[in-house]
């Protein structure tokens, strides 16, 4: 369905789309996903995050209270399979008031995390997506 798609902020992108399938590059994981978890990724890769951008481009433009409800399960659910794949829980961020984006610094993955140490900026990562 998809070529490879990189985030269009960054040429080393650590998520990369390829038909159906995500790649977390850095830490080798992969998720397989359904056609509209595709789509869902692509606008993210592409830095369009806005619900109704998203909601255009996954079910073309019908904003009804029912596409408002199919969006929120979409993200779940992509969140769920994201998880399940190992992929970090915050790989896909909420923002109050705009929508969704890929977490460009997520934390490790549960499954490489040393449980004595944990070394990230919540801040600093906060702070990318209010400058973007």
């Amino acid at each position: 369905m998809y070529k490879s798609k990189r985030n269009k902020n960054s040429k080393n992108s650590l998520f990369v789309l390829i038909d159906d399938v995500l790649y977390y590059q850095k830490h080798h994981k992969a998720a397989q996903l359904s056609k509209n978890q595709a789509k869902l990724l692509h606008c993210l890769l592409r830095g369009q995050g806005k619900k109704d951008q998203v909601i255009d481009f996954v079910w073309g433009g019908n904003n009804t209270t029912k596409s408002e409800s199919k969006y929120t399960q979409l993200i779940l659910r992509t969140r769920n399979k994201l998880s399940r794949s190992g992929f970090p829980d915050d790989t896909i961020l909420t923002i109050a008031k705009f929508g969704i984006c890929l977490n460009e610094s997520p934390s490790p993955p549960a499954d490489e995390l040393n449980r004595d140490f944990i070394n990230f900026d919540v801040e600093s990562r906060v702070m990318h997506y209010f400058h973007m």
